[in-house]
């Protein structure tokens, strides 16, 4: 008969989950640690276009667009993004590092400006981060 505690803690890397068994005797005290994924989504609607969701993980953005009449899900690795976005009249693009057209389109200001700002600046930063680790620059 085992006694289980879990606790969580959010580091600047990510989330660690550390779970401590204790058996019963008190003589065998297990630590594991997981590294979880600490995401960010941002949601965008629009009436006509449908629905854009944006999750940011570790090392890529999952995106899925939901049109009225199709669906579409796709993953952009961090690394391959120019961390410096480009704007145009309504939209944000994220470009590749090698030319070709916008990897990543997010509609400006949506849901909000503060979101939005929050969002961009973490992908940014971590799409530096990735390059740099790809790299191997410090």
């Amino acid at each position: 008969m085992g006694v289980r505690f879990n606790k969580a803690l959010n580091v600047a890397s990510g989330r660690c989950l550390f779970d401590i068994q204790r058996m019963a005797n008190g003589s065998t005290v297990e630590l594991s640690i997981f590294k979880r994924l600490v995401s960010m989504k941002l949601i965008q609607k629009h009436i006509l276009k449908g629905t854009q969701e944006f999750e940011l993980l570790d090392d890529e953005v999952h995106v899925r667009i939901k049109a009225p009449f199709k669906e579409k899900e796709l993953t952009v690795p961090l690394a391959i993004l120019n961390p410096e976005p480009v704007t145009d009249d309504s939209h944000l693009h994220f470009y590749g590092r090698v030319k070709c057209g916008p990897l990543l389109s997010l509609r400006l200001d949506k849901p909000n400006a503060e979101e939005f700002n929050a969002f961009v600046d973490a992908v940014k930063e971590r799409a530096l981060k990735q390059f740099n680790a790809f790299a191997g620059i410090k």
